[in-house]
């Protein structure tokens, strides 16, 4: 029987990569890695455990996919953490920007019945503070979304969600929450300069707020109804 220890590292492996499937990135050996802040080696070597577990297959030597059981843990690992971040933050006050750290915690010791309790607790939450839906509980992302970078100048947008990827980068989202740029946030697009690697946005009133094009592709957002003014 694998140690808690062991239990709670695959865990860790399936919820990277199932969010680097929403956002739409080949889970290779090289970014997990990154993505976890481990060595390739540990990858590798995790790797041939979880095939032997069924819990992966191999597509290329350094790449692999879930497999049904996989991905079935998988999205029942997402679905705890995004009902953590959403306890966090609503039940005990976690500021936005705070909650995805702490919920890596809480996360492995949610049994079934706490995470169904907390679930009803929260009035069945469909997404997390985040944006990002929360599998079981609605739809998954909206139609129409496509990654802030790609704005063009004058347009504005509604921010839909921020990756996991920006969640695991702190100071990136001190930065977002400092700004005011979270989810729901209308955002008017007032220039786009790819020789220096920035755009530039407004939210309501707020000043301008100069944001690089690597966050931004991290970014999704989709087009402002015509009800919809900046808040």
């Amino acid at each position: 029987m694998p140690s808690e220890l062991a239990q709670v590292t695959v865990e860790n492996y399936l919820l990277a990569m199932y969010s680097m499937e929403e956002e739409g990135t080949p889970p290779l050996a090289g970014r997990l890695a990154q993505r976890l802040g481990v060595s390739p080696p540990s990858v590798t070597g995790m790797f041939r455990r979880m095939a032997r577990d069924g819990l992966i297959t191999y597509v290329q030597r350094r790449q692999v996919e879930l497999t049904e059981r996989g991905r079935a843990m998988a999205r029942d690992m997402v679905r705890r953490h995004r009902l953590s971040e959403c306890f966090l933050m609503e039940v005990l006050g976690l500021e936005w920007h705070r909650c995805h750290e702490a919920a890596h915690r809480l996360e492995h010791a949610l049994t079934p019945d706490l995470e169904e309790r907390i679930s009803s607790l929260l009035h069945h939450p469909s997404t997390c503070p985040h944006g990002n839906p929360i599998p079981g509980n609605g739809p998954g992302f909206p139609a129409g979304i496509s990654r802030l970078a790609e704005a063009q100048a004058d347009q504005l947008v509604v921010l839909n969600h921020v990756t996991d990827e920006v969640e695991d980068d702190q100071p990136a989202m001190d930065f977002l929450y400092a700004r005011g740029l979270l989810p729901g946030a209308v955002l008017h697009i007032l220039e786009v300069t790819p020789f220096n690697g920035t755009m530039t946005v407004q939210r309501g009133e707020a000043g301008p707020v100069a944001i690089g094009l690597t966050l931004a592709s991290k970014l999704w957002v989709r087009p402002a109804a015509v009800v919809e003014a900046p808040d």
